[in-house]
């Protein structure tokens, strides 16, 4: 497969480059080098990518777009409680709202709380930050 192609796929499928940097191995600053056409990609390399798009199943995970780490603290407020509280009560468990993921690279954990959950159980709306909620209100409303 010829790099024109490899981008081609990439483009169709939404792959990212740095997406394709961890399924292939082939670095982000090669593959910028290709996109850019400041380099070409060896026949070794054009195998590797080619064989990352002949393995869908190992895209990279994504996480669950009902899920934000941006929500903590505005589910924290709803409830009347330190961010440090609800952090506590998704690290135990003791919620079904949210979830923690331990970073294998340092020693961070991220929290995050699942809007669509919380709404269900609480049946209060989560703004996230920065986001204009009246678009999302009326685009579910139609």
């Amino acid at each position: 497969m010829d790099f024109e192609t490899i981008k081609q796929e990439m483009a169709k499928r939404g792959i990212s480059r740095k997406e394709m940097s961890e399924l292939s191995g082939v670095s982000q600053g090669s593959l910028s080098g290709f996109f850019t056409g400041k380099t070409k990609p060896s026949k070794e390399t054009l195998a590797k990518l080619s064989k990352a798009l002949e393995e869908p199943d190992k895209k990279p995970v994504t996480f669950d777009p009902r899920y934000s780490p941006h929500l903590l603290t505005e589910a924290a407020r709803a409830l009347g409680q330190s961010p440090k509280s609800v952090r506590a009560w998704i690290r135990n468990g003791s919620c079904s709202w949210g979830c923690c993921i331990r970073h294998s690279t340092s020693s961070r954990t991220t929290f995050m709380v699942d809007r669509e959950e919380f709404y269900r159980q609480y049946g209060i709306i989560l703004e996230i930050p920065g986001k204009d909620v009246s678009d999302e209100k009326s685009r579910d409303a139609v």
